[in-house]
């Protein structure tokens, strides 16, 4: 009898698991939130502003759950509040940048045994008269570094991305368009298109491996 599929998500796969003081998960559920919500709207031609996605942020941020742990008059509180307009600035930049061609949109990929889980956004822009598609991938802060390296969220997507449905919206009357990833990052001001046609095999690999070790980590 074959082992039950293990359903997962995507950034338990991360070989150094998210570590994150409360503060710090509640910031970065709320701008995954607001970001859900930007891209949807911007899909819809809806163009939120700046203002507009700083008052949606603050509305993530005050119904977030964990919200009501924190001590409102300490002076860390205070920091986590002035995080948001930076926030809300990039959320702002990265619209103006790209049209959004796949919403924010729940995947599975069964890799190994294991369904991994997630959701991502397909973004387009057209520099120099060539289209161009990024499957985005948001986060918190980039270095340089980091910015460029293709870790197995980033791969999960991507091979999502170029073995499904997903493919055939690319596909217009430019064939071929390529597909990058593209990591951006909300509280600093970095990002790095990466990627351009990784080797699938070479991706599925990592990603095996990735899950072998997840259901390792289970066994014992």
């Amino acid at each position: 009898m074959e082992p039950p599929i293990i359903t997962v998500n995507e950034y338990d796969l991360l070989a150094l698991p998210r570590r994150r003081a409360p503060g710090e998960k509640i910031i970065h559920e709320c701008a995954s939130a607001t970001a859900r919500w930007v891209l949807e709207n911007s899909y819809r031609r809806l163009r939120p502003t700046t203002r507009d996605i700083r008052v949606e942020y603050e509305r993530q941020w005050l119904s977030h759950p964990g919200h009501q742990q924190l001590d409102p008059d300490s002076v860390a509180y205070a920091k986590l509040l002035l995080r948001g307009p930076r926030i809300a600035k990039r959320l702002s930049d990265l619209i103006d940048g790209f049209s959004v061609h796949v919403p924010v949109t729940p995947y599975e990929l069964r890799v190994a045994g294991l369904t991994v889980t997630g959701e991502y956004a397909i973004l387009h822009r057209v520099p120099r008269g060539r289209p161009e598609f990024h499957v985005l991938c948001l986060r918190t802060r980039l270095t340089r570094t980091a910015g460029q390296s293709l870790d197995v969220v980033a791969m999960a997507r991507w091979l999502h991305a170029v073995t499904t449905s997903f493919q055939e919206l690319l596909v217009g009357a430019r064939n071929h368009s390529p597909l990058y990833i593209y990591n951006y990052a909300v509280e600093n001001y970095s990002a790095a298109r990466i990627a351009r046609n990784p080797d699938i095999s070479q991706c599925r690999q990592e990603l095996t491996a990735a899950a072998a070790a997840y259901r390792d980590g289970l066994a014992h």
